[in-house]
């Protein structure tokens, strides 16, 4: 084998296991995640926000990351592994494709990328839980896995409104100081979410639309008591939560 040939040999060798290295590290663990979570929220309204004139593209990039990180992440069986790498995959396809640059998308494909995303985001919820409340089997602490699906079902709930609002523009009504444009950005909708997940409630974005309404009950409800079981579950000592499982 020539000197050359041996290099190229070398470094797909070392490459295969630098990218092995890293899903082998990345897997079972929640704080990457997690992070990529914080981030989205920290930045994703920068970025869609008109007034700040900045590019749209990073806001894109940062939704992106999410389904690439919680395929990664996530140890699941190999059936559970395929489904959510479907997922994610039309996740990421579908808010890359060219109209998703359109001012106007298709319906077909909003409700295509919103039913899948939150199909995706709900079972990645369902996969952390059930590793921090019934497996507790993280890599990591179970703090970060119960963060990280608390604000997944922020994230989830945020993809519902978008898909009210998407077909019903009055679903929503906004503060006059807040009206930029005739379609409520998401980011604004990711707020919202979030707002009433903590039971914050500013009242500056409020449901319009009954079934929004019912879902902004549900989903503080369901913020209060994930917060109240997740520290129950925290504070007990390992060998009692086994216990408590038989």
């Amino acid at each position: 084998m020539s000197s050359k040939k041996l290099k190229n040999a070398e470094a797909d060798m070392l490459t295969h296991i630098g990218i092995r290295g890293l899903y082998d590290y990345l897997q079972g663990r929640s704080l990457p995640l997690m992070i990529s979570l914080f981030l989205l929220l920290l930045f994703y309204p920068l970025f869609e926000d008109p007034a700040n004139e900045l590019p749209s593209w990073p806001a894109r990039i940062l939704f992106s990351i999410i389904p690439i990180i919680g395929v990664l992440s996530l140890h699941p069986r190999r059936w559970s592994l395929y489904f959510v790498l479907g997922l994610g995959a039309v996740v990421f396809v579908m808010e890359w494709l060219p109209f998703g640059m359109l001012e106007k998308r298709p319906n077909a494909v909003v409700w295509i990328e919103s039913i899948t995303a939150i199909v995706f985001f709900s079972f990645c919820t369902v996969l952390i839980i059930r590793s921090v409340f019934i497996r507790n089997d993280l890599k990591d602490h179970p703090v970060y896995g119960g963060i990280t699906a608390y604000l997944l079902m922020g994230m989830t709930f945020a993809i519902i409104y978008s898909l009210i609002n998407e077909f019903d523009d009055s679903a929503f009504h906004v503060h006059d100081a807040l009206v930029r444009e005739d379609m409520l950005p998401w980011g604004d909708l990711l707020y919202f979410s979030f707002a009433t997940l903590t039971t914050l409630g500013y009242g500056d974005v409020t449901p319009l639309n009954s079934f929004a309404r019912a879902l902004s009950v549900l989903e503080a409800v369901a913020g209060v008591l994930y917060v109240a079981v997740l520290i129950s579950q925290l504070i007990l000592s390992p060998s009692l939560r086994d216990q408590l499982r038989k």
